[in-house]
């Protein structure tokens, strides 16, 4: 007959059960906005392929402030440098220079994207940017949860001055390993991460666990 080891599941309680759940839903949130990325590169590509160029992260607030206020090259270019720069002004606070409201314009008056039957196109990219802008706030409302949730470990602030761990991945390893005080030795966490770390080492080398 032979022996099978399982591994112990771990149900955590408290905060870490909180954490767990949290994470989790970052996790669905991040998947969405990938999904809602990719489908909002495909539409911008076919009517504006050069706005990456501008932005090359398309889902940046400025970007997608720009792109639901003027969505279209040819309402990007009737609309004017002056006024893209008040836009990107309020999207990213002042950052941004007037240098890439031109850009955008000089990019929209020569853009090789489609210019007929595009009306479609263009709704769906507001749709699209609604959605992402909605996913973002989502992120950004589980992941202030989450921050709240971390002020109930105790120990928590002393693990996030570890270099490397923000208060993000400090929560999605706290709600996957529970509490840090059942454990008695680092290899059990290992284990329980799945793991099969080893030590490098000879008469002439010594190298650290990898």
């Amino acid at each position: 007959m032979q022996w099978v080891s399982y591994h112990p599941m771990v149900l955590p309680r408290g905060p870490f059960a909180d954490l767990r759940g949290y994470a989790k839903l970052r996790e669905q949130k991040v998947v969405e906005l990938g999904i809602q990325r990719n489908i909002l590169h495909s539409l911008v590509d076919v009517i504006f392929p050069e706005y990456g160029g501008v932005f090359k992260k398309l889902e940046g607030k400025a970007s997608l402030h720009i792109l639901k206020e003027f969505t279209t090259p040819a309402h990007m270019v009737k609309a004017g440098v002056q006024s893209i720069v008040s836009e990107l002004r309020k999207a990213s606070h002042g950052k941004l220079p007037e240098t890439v409201a031109q850009a955008i314009v000089d990019a929209a008056s020569n853009t090789v994207g489609l210019t007929e039957g595009i009306e479609a196109n263009a709704f769906a990219i507001t749709r699209a940017v609604e959605s992402i802008e909605g996913i973002q706030r989502d992120i950004e409302a589980i992941e202030d949860k989450m921050r709240e949730v971390l002020d109930r470990v105790p120990y928590a602030a002393r693990l996030s001055d570890i270099p490397g761990i923000g208060h993000i991945s400090l929560a999605v390893i706290l709600g996957e390993t529970g509490d840090m005080l059942r454990y008695r030795r680092s290899e059990e966490v290992i284990k329980l991460a799945g793991l099969n770390l080893f030590e490098i080492s000879s008469g002439k080398h010594r190298d650290k666990s990898i």
